[in-house]
């Protein structure tokens, strides 16, 4: 029985020692044909700046095998990476290229460019808009802390309607728009107003919070001044300043319109010159000439209201119409 115990416990040692040996070696062709590689793979990922286009080695003896396996998709991996990265790379410098153009167009556009927030807020422009508002690149943050809308345009009411139908109707409008300015100068832009809004929310209220406003305009000032001057050209007698002919007819009739529809009088009255013919003829046209233009400025001053009108039908007869004013009214 002892011999027997003896013989089980030299053999359980020898299985211990066995087995021991046996890990031993095992771990240590794991660590050389498994581990050792990967760490070395490990080292080379780490090693490896980003966006390179080198690739991993395989270790010798792994080319067949899984390691081998493993650093092929590794290189594809790589090689993919570098080529997305390539052509990131490649897109963004076209698209700094573009940005700078554009850029460039902003600044240089003859056209004033701006961005107003739901609140009127200068978000953004270009030097061409601070022009046209009466300022400088300097003057832009002042800009961006008035109320555009408000303190630049003359008829706020106007550009909120234009604002309103840009979101109702979905798209771009555009009207001639008076600019405030110092002193008695009026400025006139060509103002092409869209609004842009968040996709969902409804169109059809300008209360939306959710919303900016892109504006281009034109500095127009010369175009309507010429209009005016043509205009007043059209129906102002060349000699006096007085209406024309034309010009007094149509009145008229609108005066006419007006008093029906207000059941309010209007007065016309026919006035010649007496001895105008003897004044040509002994002092000359000019004189006559200087005779009419004194006439047609009295009566003007003559006149209580901006609605009455003075004009000259020809030669020495002018016309007063005066709007409100009964046959038995006071002159």
């Amino acid at each position: 029985h002892h011999e027997a115990r003896k013989v089980a416990n030299n053999l359980a040692w020898m299985m211990g020692v066995q087995s021991t040996v046996l890990a031993l070696l095992l771990y240590v062709m794991v660590y050389k044909v498994v581990t050792r590689p990967i760490q070395r793979l490990a080292d080379q990922l780490r090693n490896l700046p980003p966006g390179t286009s080198a690739q991993l080695h395989v270790p010798r003896g792994h080319r067949d095998d899984e390691i081998g396996t493993l650093v092929e998709s590794a290189n594809v991996l790589l090689a993919s990476n570098h080529s997305a990265l390539r052509n990131e790379r490649t897109l963004r410098a076209e698209i700094e290229k573009m940005e700078a153009q554009y850029r460039q167009i902003f600044d240089a556009s003859s056209a004033g460019i701006f961005v107003l927030d739901h609140d009127g807020r200068l978000v953004n422009c270009n030097p061409t808009a601070l022009r046209i508002l009466g300022g400088d690149p300097s003057d832009v943050n002042r800009f961006k802390a008035a109320d555009i809308i408000h303190d630049v345009f003359a008829r706020p009411d106007h550009v909120l309607n234009l604002i309103d139908q840009s979101l109702r109707l979905g798209g771009t409008v555009s009207d001639d728009l008076e600019l405030l300015g110092p002193g008695d100068a009026s400025r006139w832009v060509h103002c092409l107003i869209s609004v842009q809004h968040a996709e969902g929310w409804p169109q059809n209220r300008i209360a939306q919070d959710d919303f900016h406003v892109e504006g281009v305009m034109y500095d127009i000032t010369d175009r309507k001044s010429a209009e005016a001057q043509a205009r007043h050209l059209a129906e102002h007698d060349a000699l006096t300043g007085a209406r024309n002919r034309r010009a007094s007819e149509d009145m008229l009739e609108r005066l006419l319109i007006e008093a029906t529809a207000d059941s309010q009088p209007v007065s016309v009255l026919f006035l010649d010159l007496d001895g105008f013919k003897q004044i040509n003829d002994q002092h000359g046209h000019h004189a006559g000439d200087q005779v009419l233009v004194q006439c047609a400025q009295r009566m003007r001053l003559s006149l209580r209201r901006s609605s009455d009108v003075v004009g000259r039908l020809g030669g020495d007869e002018f016309v007063v119409l005066l709007k409100g004013v009964g046959a038995t009214d006071p002159l």
